[in-house]
């Protein structure tokens, strides 16, 4: 886990209620530990949260404290240090370092098992405590040490560093900090090893931000991933066993990211030091969504996030008042249901069906293309995608029939707002090449010369029936084609979704089923390629899409 200053409260109190959000941010219930003074950056293992909280009066000194988010029971872990500091969490063993003799600056390792509630001691003269899989890492003084607590093994040494900082540490593989000093060819370093080997490797430099500011805004690792936030505001994910690299620039002032291997959750400070949102990335998808927002009056910042076995925390409020929240990370994706809506209908239209709205551009292309029969239900609220094609960043939203992509490049034209090649893309998905399938006869009826395949005759009047809405006379062909695209495939049987297997075709934004038995208009549907998308990418099931 990735390991940052924590802070909380003195005594507990659980309650349940919708964390903070905006108009696009999901309503993700969260359990909340909110007793009374100050308290920030939870630390979880998916079974239990800890956290720092400072005392009454004091904010030099803090105790830990921890709760099982299954029962809400809550555990004083250490109250009588004259500091505390650093929790960390795996498998309900909670690490830190504490200060007893308040003269010596000295600091102990500690640990705590909420399972049994014994309490142990790790080591002397240490700080910056992170574990995963009973191994815990620390540093002392220039030297990073490890020590695996199964059996009481003596601790061992992994490197020596000038100023080694923040040691996290997940699977066996540990990830740190070594700031060099000014003058430095590279000012910061991010390095790894695993425990067991003799040399760490370097994945990362950087240079300062500014003038004694040094260091990196932030890292992480899960398994073989580690991200790291650099002082240009870029977030990089390395895959260290596959020795590759991908890069998302994101706005300035993000910082402390936490990742699952997959999802990397971070702080966006772009609005301002109080209004702080919580945001996250799908390193599969490219997709950059909201999860908690701020707000500027009354000052509160969503911060200090960890992610862990499928659990979410965060710490919410002002610099006085933090609460600390918990949500599964299923429910903070861009599939949650957004919550109530209370906005006038003239700037926005809700969907009870599907807990999610349509508003602005988006709103009136879906209501001058169709509609309802044509695209579907919202499944999403709006985010950011980067788009495959044009490698661009856009505003994307995902209908059960489409993805809607706003351009704009292209304001006040008709292609302001443009629809995604879902019917490309789940070929792709498939592992199929358009290119490969056989074409139509030459002069068959509704061929198109751009892919070599026509038309079915099952299929041609629901094409040629419904169109964007592009200022033409009635549906024309270029309207047509505009909502639908290019005939990628001959007509053919295909097992769908549901198991049904009938005529399909597929096209560059949709796929075509012909159900002979329905009466029309209903005889030719569209797969719900919106929701087919959604499922394959694990942000909701067919069942929760229906």
């Amino acid at each position: 886990m990735y390991l940052k200053r924590t802070v909380a409260a003195v005594a507990l109190l659980l309650m349940v209620v919708a964390p903070t959000a905006s108009a696009t941010a999901p309503d993700s219930t969260g359990n909340i530990f909110d007793p009374s003074g100050n308290q920030a950056a939870p630390r979880t293992d998916g079974r239990y949260v800890v956290w720092l909280g400072y005392r009454d009066g004091d904010m030099g000194a803090a105790d830990i404290y921890a709760a099982d988010l299954t029962t809400g029971e809550t555990i004083a872990v250490t109250t009588d240090a004259v500091q505390a500091s650093a929790p960390a969490i795996d498998n309900g063993v909670v690490v830190w370092s504490e200060e007893h003799d308040t003269p010596s600056y000295s600091y102990d390792v500690v640990g705590m098992d909420l399972n049994t509630g014994e309490r142990f001691d790790i080591a002397t003269g240490g700080s910056q405590a992170a574990i995963s899989d009973g191994w815990v890492v620390w540093v002392s003084g220039t030297t990073l040490m490890a020590k695996e607590l199964a059996g009481n093994e003596e601790p061992v040494v992994l490197t020596t560093g000038e100023n080694l900082h923040a040691p996290a540490i997940d699977g066996g593989r540990v990830v740190w900090e070594e700031l060099k000093p000014d003058g430095a060819t590279d000012r910061w370093q991010l390095l790894t090893m695993r425990v067991g080997e003799s040399e760490p490797t370097v994945v990362f430099e950087g240079q300062p931000f500014s003038r004694g500011v040094n260091g990196s805004f932030g890292f992480d690792v899960a398994g073989d991933t580690v991200v790291v936030i650099d002082t240009t505001f870029t977030l990089h994910a390395f895959d260290l066993a596959a020795d590759s690299e991908a890069d998302a620039p994101l706005p300035a002032y993000s910082q402390r990211p936490t990742t699952d291997g997959r999802y990397v959750i971070w702080e966006d400070h772009r609005a301002g030091a109080n209004w702080v949102d919580l945001r996250g990335y799908d390193l599969q998808t490219n997709s950059n969504f909201l999860i908690a927002a701020g707000s500027e009056e009354p000052a509160s910042a969503a911060d200090s996030p960890d992610l862990s076995n499928g659990m979410l925390v965060w710490r919410q409020g002002g610099n006085t008042d933090g609460a600390i929240h918990a949500a599964p990370l299923v429910t903070v994706l861009p599939t949650a249901p957004v919550g109530d809506c209370n906005e006038p209908a003239e700037s926005v239209t809700c969907f009870p069906e599907t807990s999610h709205t349509l508003r602005l551009g988006f709103r009136a292309f879906w209501e001058a293309s169709g509609g309802l029969p044509t695209l579907g239900f919202p499944l999403t609220d709006e985010f950011l995608e980067l788009n495959a094609d044009t490698g661009k960043v856009y505003t994307v939203q995902f209908t059960e029939r489409q993805r809607f992509e706003y351009h704009p490049e292209n304001a006040d034209t008709p292609y302001e707002v443009l629809l995604g090649r879902l019917g490309a893309e789940l070929l792709v998905a498939q592992g199929r090449d358009w290119r490969d399938f056989p074409t139509a006869s030459p002069g068959t009826p509704g061929i198109f010369p751009e892919t070599g395949h026509a038309i079915a005759p099952e299929f041609m009047a629901a094409w040629s029936g419904g169109g964007l809405d592009l200022g033409d006379p009635g549906i024309s062909f270029r309207e047509s084609l505009a909502l639908f695209g290019f005939p990628l495939s001959e007509p053919m049987m295909e097992t769908n979704a549901d198991g049904d297997t009938i005529l399909t075709q597929y096209f560059e934004r949709a796929v075509f089923e012909s159900h002979p038995d329905n009466d029309a208009p209903f005889n030719v549907l569209l797969r719900r390629l919106g929701a087919e998308t959604l499922a394959a990418r694990g942000w909701l099931t067919m069942t929760t899409a229906e």
